[in-house]
């Protein structure tokens, strides 16, 4: 919902605003705008980049994580970067391609936790305010 330099597959690619419109923008200057902090939900889980963990699967890894990772890192990287300071940052884990419940297509657990804790450390490092809060809907 925000003007993604990671895909064509965002606001860029529709016609509303002639595919200039940034959701995340218009609430972002609106919470400015009436002394409220933003919080910010992004779901890991992605269709489009066909990465994600099948649930009625086991959990099973469906596409490359690594090279959706380096995607997603960005993504989280414009959300910190381009729309204030937010108070809290919400991860679904629904799908998650890098949740540690994730499972190979033998049903073995591949998941870590490493990739979690590389995107908490890169929310803590671009938004590093005291009162900010990293969650997972799951957890």
């Amino acid at each position: 919902m925000w003007q993604t330099k990671t895909t064509d597959y965002s606001l860029r690619g529709v016609p509303w605003k002639d595919g200039k419109g940034d959701v995340m923008r218009e609430v972002a200057d609106a919470c400015k705008k009436h002394g409220l902090k933003i919080g910010l939900y992004c779901s890991p889980a992605d269709k489009n980049f066909h990465c994600w963990a099948n649930p009625r699967e086991n959990f099973k890894l469906t596409g490359d994580r690594d090279a959706y990772f380096r995607a997603y890192r960005e993504q989280v990287r414009e959300l910190c970067t381009n729309y204030g300071d937010a108070i809290l940052f919400i991860f679904d884990g629904y799908c998650d391609p890098f949740a540690p419940n994730v499972t190979d297509a033998n049903g073995k657990r591949i998941g870590s936790g490493e990739y979690e804790k590389k995107i908490v450390a890169l929310v803590r490092s671009l938004q590093p305010g005291p009162t900010h809060r990293v969650s997972d809907v799951n957890a």
